[in-house]
């Protein structure tokens, strides 16, 4: 049976097989690296926050087998949650691995609502939309914000929807959020009753009771998309 790949704790290159040393820094060769899929934990976390979802999507599923031999990738991480021109993708990688999620999140809706680049604030709700109900620990933050934007005249206009819509992503987790978004039900914008029609269903069973005469008005909405959402919505919350 074949040698499985061993890499240096030092320098991170493959060590020879069978090799006492690693020829490129002279390190012990018993002192690797811990690898996964014989790749090195910075490997993957060069993966990690890249822009391939593929392979981000690996990278997580590896560093999670990893455990606590991932540490370090996590401390780097948690690291770039301070650089005020890192990208969100350190924040989203955090979300999904379960670690420092509290300040993930935190980091994730300052993007999605205070950043003046549109893309950058979609990419931040996109951030939120993969992790699903990994991004639990935003859910409290999502609900005030939801609160403070429904009565603000100068948030960002894709704020509200995006807002809306994460709750939904998060599903159950997120059902302390119901009134809410029974308020944004009634917005006049169609594109967030839609959202919020859509996100109340995405409660489930029971966890929106509350919001089954919202929803029966909503069914009868004038826009079409909102009324089929909102009757979508009432099969899965009864």
């Amino acid at each position: 049976m074949a040698e499985p790949h061993r890499f240096c704790a030092a320098c991170g290159k493959e060590l020879v097989p069978n090799g006492r040393f690693c020829p490129y820094c002279g390190v012990k060769g018993g002192e690797t690296a811990p690898t996964q899929q014989g790749r090195t934990v910075d490997e993957w976390l060069e993966d990690l926050v890249s822009h391939n979802g593929a392979a981000r999507a690996k990278a997580i599923a590896a560093l999670q087998a990893l455990g606590s031999k991932a540490d370090d990738a996590v401390t780097r991480l948690f690291a770039a949650l301070k650089d005020p021109h890192a990208p969100g993708l350190p924040a989203e990688a955090l979300l999904q691995l379960g670690r420092h999620a509290d300040l993930a999140a935190a980091s994730i809706l300052q993007g999605m609502t205070r950043d003046e680049s549109a893309d950058v604030r979609m990419t931040h709700f996109g951030s939120l939309m993969k992790c699903g109900e990994r991004a639990a620990p935003a859910a409290p933050g999502l609900r005030d914000l939801l609160r403070e934007v429904l009565r603000s005249t100068t948030a960002y206009p894709d704020v509200l929807e995006n807002a809306t819509r994460a709750l939904g992503w998060i599903g159950p987790a997120a059902s302390d959020a119901v009134t809410e978004l029974l308020d944004a039900l009634q917005h006049p914008d169609p594109k967030v009753r839609e959202a919020a029609a859509w996100s109340l269903g995405k409660m489930g069973p029971g966890k929106a009771r509350a919001a089954v005469a919202g929803l029966t008005e909503a069914s009868r909405d004038s826009v079409a998309a909102v009324a089929k959402e909102a009757k979508k919505s009432l099969k899965l919350v009864q």
